[in-house]
This record gives C-alpha cells, sequence and structure tokens, in this order.
C-alpha cells in the first residue's frame, strides 16, 4: 500500500486507495459487529508458484537465462514466503494481544534486489547472467502499453532502485513471528 500510494502511475494510485479503503472498511464493520480483527501487512510475497513477482522472474529466468536490470538496482527487498505469512495470520487469530492491530510482516532477511534476483539463479540452478539495461523503465512501459497491460509499467522498474522493506519488531514482539530468509527451501519455494 504505502510504496504504491504515491506511485507516478495513476493506476498503481488508485490500487492502493482501494486497499486503504478496504481496510478501513473491515475494521469499522468489525468493530461495529464486535468482531475483533488483525490486519497483516506484507512486503513482497513469493512461495509455491502463485505470485506474480518472484515467479515471474523465475519463469522470465528459466526461459531466457538472463535477467534485465535497471542501472543502480539497489533497493531493498524483503521477500516473505506464503507459509510463514499464513502462520503469522493464524498466530493472530489465536492473540488477543493482535486484535485491532495492524501488523507489517516482511521476510526474514533484506537483500538488495540484483541479490535476490541472484538467489531466484541459484535456486534454479543456472549461473547468474543479470544483464544491466539502461533506460529498461521506458521499454518495459512501451510493452505495458503495447500488450495492453495496465499493471505493467515503468514504476515496475524504477522500484528495482527503491527499498520496499519494513519492521517485523511488532510481529515478532506480538505473534512470535520468525520468518525464513529467502529461498531456503530452493526450487521448491518457486513451484506449486
Amino acid at each position: 500500500i504505502f510504496n504504491k500510494v504515491n506511485s507516478v502511475n495513476a493506476s498503481e494510485r488508485k490500487v492502493a486507495r482501494k486497499m486503504l479503503a478496504a481496510e478501513e472498511s473491515v475494521t469499522q464493520q468489525c468493530d461495529a459487529m464486535g468482531i475483533k480483527w488483525t490486519i497483516l501487512r506484507p512486503t513482497l510475497i513469493y512461495g509455491l508458484g502463485l505470485d506474480r513477482n518472484i515467479s515471474r522472474a523465475a519463469h522470465f529466468i528459466e526461459k531466457f537465462k538472463f535477467f534485465p536490470l535497471a542501472t543502480g538496482a539497489t533497493g531493498l527487498r524483503q521477500p516473505v514466503h506464503a507459509d510463514d505469512l499464513a502462520v503469522a495470520a493464524v498466530t493472530a487469530i489465536q492473540s488477543d494481544t493482535a486484535a485491532g492491530r495492524f501488523y507489517d510482516v516482511g521476510g526474514g532477511e533484506r537483500l538488495i534486489y540484483r541479490e535476490m534476483i541472484g538467489r531466484i539463479f541459484d535456486a534454479l540452478n543456472l549461473p547468474r547472467l543479470l544483464v544491466p539495461t539502461p533506460g529498461l523503465e521506458y521499454a518495459v512501459a512501451t510493452a505495458g502499453l503495447l500488450l495492453r497491460k495496465p499493471e505493467v509499467t515503468g514504476d515496475v522498474v524504477r522500484r528495482m532502485r527503491l527499498d520496499l522493506v519494513c519492521e517485523n519488531n511488532a510481529a515478532e514482539a506480538d505473534l512470535n513471528y520468525r520468518p525464513r530468509d529467502f529461498l531456503v527451501g530452493g526450487r521448491d519455494d518457486l513451484s506449486r
């Protein structure tokens, strides 16, 4: 939510506003009905091949054996495995402390974007071939327009330079949250 609310891309800002409105609606309705609620705000989710980021990168790497990077792709990432997120959700349901709270939940380690992509190569047992590509954001934006895919924007590439991480402190304290490091399950973390 907070990374897209100030995006240059109007559709991403719209999605962020909708998510914030949905959170507000859920909390208000639950409060009105006396239902306890907890909202988890995860960073980049991956696992089981069902996500739209890590899995797409893995498919691209498997197919083309390289990955294009924006110049200066040094933004930090904190990918969270879907199983760790599920454990946090179940724990929150059982916790009175978690009622009425928002929790940022990220993975067990922070990685520079290029290292995150490098780990995907490692999990696929492929040599790392990361190709710095000047102007990549313009090429991706053009592809998004031509393919009529509004989610494919230059902002996707620009975010390679931004830190998209969170503090797990509250979740660690209240939910005994202990997320795993990125892709410790190897290839199994990338497939169904």
